[in-house]
């Protein structure tokens, strides 16, 4: 029997290896480019990666929330584009209560990359998160997500204050902020009048 072929599979083997090797990455891009034909008007769009190359794998995604007090999970239709390893999320963001996408990419059996998209109530984007844990040798390896995580997660949503909300806020801080210099510096000749009068009848 020939070597020949074994030796051809082993050295099939060591090349293809480094290709699979390690988990996938996934990244959330939003918003979609409306300037490129099949990303024109997606909801978001999903990157996927194995290091640092683009790479077409099986995706899937459902839409958690929390309508009227009630639990509800939906399909996401994703669906891939002509840009290798670029996929967009077709259909509207959901609006109101409280929700997270949770998109998942699978490499392997034991390889996936899970993004949870919590949004904002609005339609639009408030959070991405990635969970993963780091490896003996300094590496961010994505982790499988359970049900746990999708649950804190509702709750980061549910808890979550619109940007509108959070700018008013912010603006208000300032103006108090301001107010308060303007009535120190405007009380500063006042007060130096005072100390001004109390050295006068002193004599």
């Amino acid at each position: 029997m020939s070597r020949k072929p074994l030796y051809l599979a082993a050295l099939a083997m060591l090349a293809a290896s480094p290709a699979t090797a390690g988990p996938p990455w996934i990244a959330i891009e939003y918003p979609a480019n409306p300037h490129h034909a099949s990303t024109r008007g997606a909801a978001l769009l999903v990157r996927a990666y194995h290091h640092s190359t683009a790479l077409a794998l099986p995706i899937s995604g459902t839409a958690e929330g929390m309508v009227k007090g009630k639990r509800v999970s939906r399909r996401l239709d994703l669906r891939p584009t002509n840009i290798e390893g670029v996929y967009a999320l077709r259909g509207e963001l959901p609006v109101g209560d409280a929700w997270v996408l949770a998109i998942r990419l699978e490499q392997g059996e034991n390889s996936t990359a899970t993004a949870l998209v919590t949004l904002d109530g609005q339609g639009g984007i408030a959070r991405v998160e990635v969970p993963s844990t780091r490896s003996a040798d300094g590496w961010t390896v994505p982790r499988p997500v359970n049900a746990g995580d999708l649950e804190r997660a509702l709750q980061v949503a549910a808890g979550h204050t619109p940007a509108s909300t959070r700018f008013a806020g912010a603006d208000e801080a300032s103006d108090a902020g301001a107010t308060a210099l303007l009535a120190s510096v405007l009380g500063l000749p006042l007060l130096l009048g005072l100390a001004a009068r109390r050295r006068r009848s002193a004599r």
